[in-house]
């Protein structure tokens, strides 16, 4: 059962009960993969998919399958659920994707392939979508370091990217950027992590000023564990505010760095000029653009904004996924009412 089966079922052919005549088996992989759909329903481009989405998203936050971008990956969900829901609110259609079709005589990395073949115990030819869609979502290299890590195995980016070992204080943190909690957990792991198998994936530093666009944690760990080089990426950004909002983004699992990156996105596309705004978000209006940079949508942005300024609290407890954006504000709204 490969994703590109899954989705032509949840957007084209919508039978109400196609997930009731699957196998226990395929059941059990599409959830075991649910975040790969995800991912790639969220590459659908026509602007009448924002809508359901956002619906869709609401869901998962609520049930607390979604902690941030990708963070579905690390749980389960109810398909046969998530199915109905899907064909109940998005449009039935055949839909066209950010990205462009494969291409014919792709060279694929087979190494990685067969370890994902063995890892979701699927054909090698069946992993080539799964491939595809790392790739088109931009977390192919971020994937192949952790399956390879998993498996043992000495990994050799293959990305055109050249690696560079550099002083650790040639490169400076971006004025933009936010400096993370040294004692969060989160923070916490990643630190024993790099002192125990040193610093697997390089840090994205813009070439021009050498600020770190992708990579706070990691060099944070690295400045703790009194690394004297460390290894980087160097790259030409267009705009590095941008560049280091999407990969906040990517891979977060906070909801607050989500609305964080949410509400500074917003405000870099407000001091751009017309034809600068139409560049960066081509067809797409704002609202539009937003919620597929971000996963986070305009009504969102409104209900949380009224939790923040009405009950912290509350507030706290739907950043931390205690509690949905939907049902913290219906909570206050309600509340609100009864004491008018």
């Amino acid at each position: 059962m490969t994703i590109s089966k899954v989705i032509e079922n949840i957007t084209e052919i919508q039978e109400p009960n196609w997930v009731a005549n699957l196998s226990e088996e395929d059941i059990e992989k599409i959830e075991n993969q649910f975040w790969l759909i995800w991912i790639k329903l969220k590459l659908i481009k026509e602007p009448e998919i924002i809508e359901p989405l956002s619906k869709i998203s609401e869901y998962l936050s609520a049930k607390k399958v979604l902690d941030g971008k990708l963070s579905v990956k690390r749980r389960n969900v109810d398909f046969k659920i998530f199915y109905s829901l899907c064909i109940s609110v998005i449009p039935k259609k055949k839909y066209k994707f950010i990205y462009p079709k494969k291409k014919k005589n792709k060279e694929y990395d087979y190494e990685f392939l067969k370890l994902l073949a063995k890892d979701l115990d699927e054909s090698i030819h069946h992993c080539e979508d799964y491939y595809d869609t790392l790739e088109q979502a931009g977390i192919l290299e971020k994937e192949k370091v952790q399956l390879f890590k998993k498996y043992g195995v000495q990994y050799e980016p293959q990305s055109k990217d050249k690696i560079e070992i550099v002083n650790i204080n040639s490169i400076n943190l971006h004025p933009k950027g936010n400096i993370d909690n040294l004692k969060s957990n989160e923070y916490l792991i990643l630190l024993e992590k790099i002192k125990l198998f040193g610093l697997l994936e390089p840090i994205i530093v813009d070439k021009k000023t050498n600020n770190i666009v992708s990579g706070y944690r990691r060099y944070q760990c690295c400045k703790e564990l009194g690394k004297a080089k460390i290894t980087v990426i160097k790259k030409v950004f267009k705009s590095d505010i941008l560049e280091i909002i999407n990969f906040k983004l990517d891979s977060s699992v906070l909801l607050s760095e989500q609305v964080r990156g949410y509400r500074e996105l917003k405000q870099e596309i407000l001091n751009r000029g017309y034809k600068d705004r139409k560049i960066l978000m081509g067809s797409l209006s704002m609202r539009d653009y937003l919620f597929k940079q971000t996963g986070i949508s305009q009504t969102q942005d409104y209900r949380l904004g009224y939790i923040e300024n009405t009950d912290s609290e509350i507030y706290n407890k739907v950043l931390e996924g205690v509690m949905s954006v939907n049902q913290g504000y219906l909570d206050l709204k309600k509340l609100n009412e009864t004491t008018k």
